[in-house]
């Protein structure tokens, strides 16, 4: 996920999306863009209301867990919406460091301050944004719950 980092995101609408090839499953492992959110119950209300098929999901890495929630946009682009402010920034300098950085994240704790949205659209060089996404945590796939079940959300907190 791309956050804090000084990126912007760029959304265009097709001309023809009736050419767009439907997406059908929804897989967790497939290409996403992914968001962070304040409230992951308020979001899984919402796809509840507007009949949108999900999937939830929990990671953990270190002790620290992060709820996911994933779907489908209009365009058949996969969505993942999470809580990832639970994990801490941790910059990675090289890839010896980053394995041992990845395996104690937990034992980090970082304040992270949002951006202000005047930054957004500038850039940042690529190096640190390739180093800071080999942190990934693991998925679980035990915690999997498909959207629309009438149980509440389930959170790994």
């Amino acid at each position: 996920m791309l956050f804090n980092y000084k990126i912007g995101i760029h959304l265009l609408q097709s001309k023809h999306p009736e050419s767009l090839p439907a997406k059908k499953e929804i897989n967790p492992k497939d290409n996403h863009i992914s968001f962070q959110c304040e409230s992951m119950v308020a979001v899984e209300r919402r796809l509840k209301e507007l009949g949108i098929p999900y999937i939830q999901r929990c990671v953990e890495e270190g002790g620290i867990y992060v709820d996911q929630i994933f779907f489908h946009d209009p365009d058949g682009f996969m969505i993942e919406i999470c809580n990832c402010d639970n994990l801490p920034i941790v910059p990675l300098a090289d890839q010896t460091f980053a394995m041992a950085a990845c395996k104690r994240a937990a034992s980090v704790k970082q304040q992270q301050v949002p951006m202000p949205v005047a930054q957004v659209a500038q850039a940042t060089p690529a190096p640190t944004v390739a180093a800071a996404s080999q942190c990934i945590p693991a998925l679980n796939p035990a915690l999997q719950r498909v959207g629309g079940e009438e149980a509440a959300h389930i959170s790994c907190a």
